[in-house]
This record gives structure tokens, sequence and C-alpha cells, in this order.
């Protein structure tokens, strides 16, 4: 299931765990409901990463809605005029596939 939430296959996932319990940023357990299943939890370490990395995410949109608010308005209709056409253009090849 976390394989195809995060759009990678069963053994790549299954690295990335491996890895992440090495870290010590999450601890792997047998499900209690099936011997085939696993649950993963965050460690203390984990949890202060998750932490950092939303801060650094709110930082980082923070920086963009100011260059957004500060923008000229001509060259926001510019952006939304350049976003629009290469949606389209995007659009186009993906039905051509």
């Amino acid at each position: 299931m976390l394989a195809d939430i995060l759009g990678i296959t069963k053994g790549a996932a299954s690295q990335m765990i491996y890895k992440l319990v090495e870290k010590g940023t999450i601890e792997k357990k047998v499900s209690p409901d099936s011997d085939t299943e696993v649950v993963l939890n965050l460690t203390e370490e984990g949890q202060k990463n998750y932490i950092g990395h939303i801060e650094y995410h709110n930082q980082a949109i923070d920086g963009s809605l100011k260059v957004l608010r500060d923008m000229p308005e001509s060259s926001y209709r510019d952006m939304i005029e350049f976003f629009s056409e290469m949606e389209k253009t995007i659009d186009r090849n993906l039905k051509e596939t």
C-alpha cells in the first residue's frame, strides 16, 4: 500500500523503510492484525525531522506568497498567461501519448 501511495515499487519502498529504520527515524513492527503487514511509526528523532520539514515548506510557501504579493499586476497577468499556455501544451502532449 505504501508503494502504491508513493508510486514506487514494493522493493523501493522496502529499501526506503530499511534506510529510515537504520537512521532511527522510524520504527517497524509486525502488525497486531496480520503477520504479513507491518506498522511504521515515527521515532522522536523522526518527529523532529518531520516538524523541521513542515517548517521548511511553510517558510518556502511564505516566501513564494510574498513574491506574488509584491509582484506588479502586469507581471502577475503575464505569469498567469504563461502557465495557462503551458498547461494547454501539456494537455495536448498527454492526449497524443
